[in-house]
């Protein structure tokens, strides 16, 4: 039991990079401090909820006007059969566009009253966030390897284990559960085959 915990623990190592990473970070993700008096378009260190309701407004709109006028090049009328190519884009286009005016009037409204606001993040919030994001990357690198079903067994072990602190029985029983019976849902009674990667149609041959 001593080497197979051993073994276990070199496995789910990567808790000890992700905690250097995240430990690398200035006051625990985030840094500095925004003015009130500073345009929304300034970008300073931190962030405001202002900011987080005009930035993604723009590109929102910016792709709605792309939408609409690729629409428009492809034909967006009612034709003689029926609704030409860019009739339903062209229409999810200016609603894109109608919806991002409105939300970047009423945030830009916001900043010249109210300033700049809360800060996006409270002071270490980034900490956790990276406890979910480069563990889902890694997976994602790990599915292109081994498949789905390896990478979701190898990311629920970790992430049980060295995020949520689960006990191994518990994490090893759900890690291995879980990932076989999307297997045999999927693979074997659907005939649905889930992504297997570059190695894992010769690691899974039952």
């Amino acid at each position: 039991m001593k080497v197979l915990h051993g073994l276990l623990r070199s496995i789910f190592n990567p808790r000890r990079i992700i905690t250097q990473v995240v430990d690398r970070l200035p006051n625990g993700g985030l840094k500095g401090e925004r003015s009130q008096t500073d345009p929304f378009w300034s970008l300073k260190e931190g962030g405001s909820m202002r900011k987080a309701d005009i930035v993604p407004a723009l590109l929102f709109l910016l792709v709605g006007i792309a939408v609409v006028i690729d629409s428009v090049n492809l034909g967006f009328m009612w034709g003689r059969t029926g609704p030409e190519t860019g009739f339903f884009p062209f229409y999810l286009g200016a609603g894109m566009i109608i919806g991002s005016l409105i939300v970047l009037f009423n945030a830009v409204n916001l900043y010249r009253k109210q300033g700049a606001g809360k800060r996006l993040m409270p002071e270490g919030a980034l900490r956790p966030i990276l406890w979910v994001i480069i563990p889902s990357a890694a997976m994602v690198l790990i599915t292109e390897l081994v498949g789905l079903h390896i990478a979701a067994a190898l990311y629920l072990g970790f992430y049980m284990r060295a995020v949520g602190k689960i006990g191994w029985t518990t994490t090893l029983l759900i890690s291995i559960i879980a990932p076989l019976s999307l297997y045999i849902t999927f693979d074997k009674l659907f005939l649905v085959p889930l992504p297997q990667g570059l190695w894992g149609g010769y690691l899974l041959r039952f």
